[in-house]
């Protein structure tokens, strides 16, 4: 099936929504082994993911209610950079808390999947723009 009809942006898009979705299924995997090497509890895992999909929602409240005047694409890059920053946290420390606080803002949800993410929110908006009218509901 050609995509032809799609913008650039547009594959873009679904390009990078294809390696989120990989690294999230990897993260929910392999974040909870990694936190379980670190010794900690079940419980506390458990918090960590919990923290995680609580930290994504309300960040994806905030890009709804207020991402348009921020801009997509700034929102984008400041959400990657966000996430990046509380991944480097991840690998840099073993205390509980700074991983939970990186959890909550980083939305480590790796258990929850990219789905209800912030940048997914972003993604789907933005994705509506990137083909002809004509072909909106096929995208």
């Amino acid at each position: 099936m050609s995509l032809a009809w799609i913008s650039r942006d547009g594959r873009l898009l679904i390009a990078t929504q294809a390696e989120r979705s990989l690294a999230y299924g990897l993260m929910a995997v392999l974040l909870g082994v990694y936190l379980g090497k670190l010794g900690f509890s079940l419980t506390r895992i458990g918090w960590f993911f919990t923290a995680g999909v609580g930290g994504s929602a309300v960040i994806a409240t905030l890009m709804a209610v207020g991402g348009e005047r921020f801009g997509r694409r700034r929102a984008m890059i400041a959400l990657s950079l966000v996430t990046v920053t509380a991944a480097l946290v991840l690998v840099a420390t073993q205390s509980y808390w700074l991983l939970l606080l990186a959890s909550i803002v980083g939305m480590l949800a790796g258990a929850g999947g990219s789905l209800g993410s912030a940048t997914q929110a972003i993604e789907t908006a933005s994705l509506a723009d990137t083909a002809p009218a004509r072909r909106r509901t096929d995208i």
